[in-house]
């Protein structure tokens, strides 16, 4: 007999469902993406193509809610079932500042507005327009159906503050899905790691630009400096060491086997340089899809004030584990590297995979390899 499954043809948005990754270009140009966007709540309008009075006001009321719920803007999108250039000309016509999306097959329209079982046990069809705010961890929190300007505007800046509150995720009780593995190194290893990278390390900035090829305000991703091993011998030490034991741990935790992995590399956080990492993933773009796990194992405890890994989606807890310890998690998750206020911090990173992840970088790079054949310059 066949064991039941999910019927995705049948699931529909609703309050406690995770938002899809809305993404897509905007009329300003620019690539829009929930996974790739700040920390925070987010607002999400969905109507149609429409120049009608009710849409028009509906789109003005949505973004004037948006700029003035707070002191912090959230994330907000707005997705126009209809064409790139009907979503486009009436974003312009509106001088809409928020991104405005083509919800070209009307999918996520689909998934906004579909019939939904009521109290009473009935079914009903939701409004066509239809603007939907999560918590921070992209669960929805509140769906507000357009009836009025006034009421529309209200209604939503008063769920993006409440969503915006404190303690509104609903793993705040400090459940964050990442695996602590003590251990990992010995004191001796790791004092070997900080003291030939101390020896030999070339600084270096992470993230030039965005997996779009758009600038990336160096304010935001702050200066760190790294290193790829360039001893092999030693490199080959900690994989020996560092390989069984997250291995078995993964194997444990996830029933995940684990068979490639990138060269392991060191980063330090000064504070001299404000050093942290921003707010980012690790497996967006195509280069870097076939990462499953990411693993980041302090070196140094005591050294430093500040620092620490922490999963803005979820609790507010950061990991500051001991030095020879890890934080195991997936590279799909929001993780930010908190700034390091005195001294640094270092830690020894590394990205691993499995046989199918595998198959998906090889297919990867022989796509981007094609790529730039093509694009070669003629001798």
């Amino acid at each position: 007999m066949n064991a039941p499954h999910w019927p995705a043809s049948e699931f529909k948005l609703d309050i406690g469902d995770q938002i899809p990754n809305i993404s897509g270009p905007d009329q300003h140009g620019r690539h829009f993406s929930i996974l790739m966007a700040p920390p925070g709540p987010f607002a999400v309008l969905s109507a149609e193509s429409k120049d009608s009075a009710a849409a028009n006001a509906a789109l003005k009321a949505f973004e004037a809610a948006v700029q003035t719920a707070g002191p912090t803007q959230p994330n907000a999108a707005i997705a126009l079932v209809g064409t790139a250039d009907l979503a486009y000309g009436l974003a312009r016509s509106l001088h809409l500042e928020t991104s405005v999306l083509a919800d070209t097959r009307g999918d996520l329209a689909v998934l906004f507005r579909a019939k939904r079982e009521n109290q009473a046990g009935t079914t009903a069809p939701r409004a066509n327009i239809l603007a939907l705010v999560t918590d921070p961890d992209r669960s929805i929190r509140f769906v507000v159906p357009f009836t009025s300007t006034s009421e529309f505007k209200a209604a939503i800046k008063s769920a993006i503050c409440e969503a915006a509150i404190p303690g509104q995720r609903r793993n705040d009780k400090g459940f964050v899905p990442v695996l602590s593995i003590p251990r990992l190194l010995s004191p001796a290893q790791c004092r070997m790691l900080i003291t030939t990278w101390e020896a030999s390390h070339q600084s270096g900035k992470v993230g030039k630009t965005s997996l779009f090829g758009e600038p990336v305000n160096e304010a935001a991703q702050r200066r760190v400096c790294y290193d790829h091993f360039c001893n092999k011998a030693l490199h080959a030490q900690i994989v020996a060491t560092l390989g069984p034991r997250i291995q078995e741990a993964v194997r444990q935790a996830f029933q995940f086997n684990i068979q490639h992995y990138e060269p392991f590399f060191v980063v330090a956080y000064p504070a001299s340089e404000g050093g942290h990492f921003a707010p980012h993933r690790d497996n967006l773009d195509p280069a870097h899809m076939h990462r499953r796990f990411a693993v980041t194992v302090n070196l140094n405890t005591g050294d430093y004030e500040g620092g620490g890994i922490w999963f803005p989606e979820f609790a507010d807890m950061v990991y500051d584990p001991a030095a020879g310890d890890g934080v195991l998690f997936s590279c799909s998750l929001l993780h930010e590297a908190k700034v390091v206020t005195k001294g640094t911090r270092f830690i020894l990173s590394g990205f691993m995979w499995g046989a199918a992840d595998e198959a998906l970088r090889q297919r990867n790079a022989q796509g981007a390899a094609a790529r730039r054949q093509q694009s070669a310059p003629l001798a």
